[in-house]
């Protein structure tokens, strides 16, 4: 079973789990959708990673409305500052 992954943040802790997940480092999973308020974080991180089928969000509610969100079947998250509840 391919555990589906929703990475929220890629900084540099994010980019280093993507880039972990590339070399394979963690066995059965693929990430479908990556957030991070900034646009162009997301840019460097998935380049880093020659990545164009990722879902790419940048509003933390688009995210969780997706329904690639809800099949997702871990959530890692990587930024203190995101928030953990809508308000």
């Amino acid at each position: 079973m391919i555990k589906r992954i929703s990475l929220i943040g890629c900084g540099s802790i994010g980019t280093e789990i993507l880039m972990s997940l590339k070399r394979g480092d963690i066995p059965n999973a693929a990430v479908l959708s990556v957030l991070d308020i900034k646009g162009e974080v997301i840019k460097q991180a998935l380049k880093k990673i020659d990545a164009e089928h990722i879902k790419v969000f940048t509003n933390f509610e688009d995210l969780l409305n997706s329904s690639i969100f809800a099949g997702s079947y871990c959530r890692i998250r990587c930024d203190k500052k995101c928030p953990t509840k809508l308000e």
